[in-house]
């Protein structure tokens, strides 16, 4: 996922500057081992339920924000189902 921002921002102390090309690491975010036990290992049954000592975008696979997968919400019932 690629932003440009259109004036320079501070993220986490870091300046990013205007125009540039910020690309969004969902990879990476997904295997942090501050946030899931065993994050190479595929275990599916973690997401049966809510854990809420996880941080809220530890797991981000249809994205975020306002352009979010706008078939997010078909994908999970079709995945129930």
């Amino acid at each position: 996922v690629l932003r440009e921002p259109t004036k320079d921002v501070e993220i986490d102390g870091v300046i990013v500057p205007a125009h540039s090309t910020v690309l969004a690491y969902f990879h990476g975010v997904h295997f942090q081992s501050k946030e899931w036990e065993k994050p190479f290992e595929f275990i599916p049954e973690r997401f049966l339920e809510k854990d809420s000592s996880r941080h809220p975008n530890a797991f981000v696979g249809f994205g975020t924000g306002e352009r979010m997968c706008a078939g997010s919400k078909i994908a999970m019932q079709e995945a129930i189902v």
